[in-house]
């Protein structure tokens, strides 16, 4: 299982908001780059960077450098998410060592250009980030909804080819209340599908659960930031479930 510590950047900036809500944005550093070289230096198995700006649609692109840089920096894997809705961004994302990119949008709004993304980059190099609120999906930086619940968009896009999917309920995100261990475990359950689990993780055992149904791996934010969990920690977690890190 992997863990896969997060750095959400706005304005330069690492910062986590609570339900998704730009408003509620408290930066925890003010150097990215340092960020992403001590979670590395932690255990990572890999880092999950998203672009907050390029998401809510504020200075598109104005980041692309530091995520650059950052990649540059680090050995292990980089995936990257935040306004990746075209196929051409989804390139110059790649292009850079990113080894996979997330999107959100694209998906929902562009099946066609979705599936041909899949068929030039590959399954392996794509994450559909599953974001729900009130049992939708939610797109375009969690500020609009589809008619999709989120166990029903999963079946549709693994039948297109998707393979990757991170799972976030958006109410519990930021939260430090628990992840949403039943929509994930029905999630797991889909043939084929490889599940990443985000929103609420906070404990030892929020852990042990996501081992026990199965999920690929995890994402995880606040809880390191606020100090209520370490690394060494989640890595002891995954041993004591008899499995090494990123099996």
């Amino acid at each position: 299982m992997e863990l896969i510590p997060a750095i959400d950047l706005m304005q330069g900036k690492v910062v986590r908001l609570t339900r998704g809500d730009p408003k509620s944005a408290k930066i925890y550093s003010e150097n990215p780059l340092a960020m992403a070289r001590h979670w590395e230096a932690e255990g990572a198995d890999a880092l999950h960077m998203v672009d907050l700006d390029a998401a809510l649609g504020i200075n598109s692109g104005a980041q692309s450098k530091l995520i650059v840089e950052i990649v540059e920096a680090l050995k292990i894997p980089v995936q990257v998410g935040g306004g990746v809705r075209t196929i051409n961004r989804i390139n110059d994302v790649l292009s850079v060592g990113v080894r996979r990119v997330i999107v959100g949008t694209l998906p929902f709004q562009n099946r066609p250009d979705f599936e041909e993304a899949l068929h030039q980059f590959g399954a392996e190099r794509i994450v559909v980030a599953l974001d729900y609120a009130q049992g939708k999906v939610m797109i375009k930086g969690w500020q609009e909804a589809t008619a999709l619940e989120p166990l029903d968009a999963l079946k549709r896009l693994r039948g297109l080819g998707a393979r990757q999917f991170l799972m976030t309920a958006i109410s519990q995100d930021g939260t430090l209340a628990g992840a949403d261990l039943d929509v994930l475990a029905r999630a797991t359950a889909v043939a084929d599908a490889e599940i990443y689990a985000s929103g609420g993780i906070a404990t030892v055992d929020d852990v042990r659960k996501l081992k026990q149904i199965g999920v690929k791996g995890f994402i995880v934010g606040k809880a390191l930031y606020e100090g209520a969990l370490t690394m060494e920690q989640l890595r002891n977690a995954i041993a004591d479930c008899g499995l090494r890190i990123a099996d």
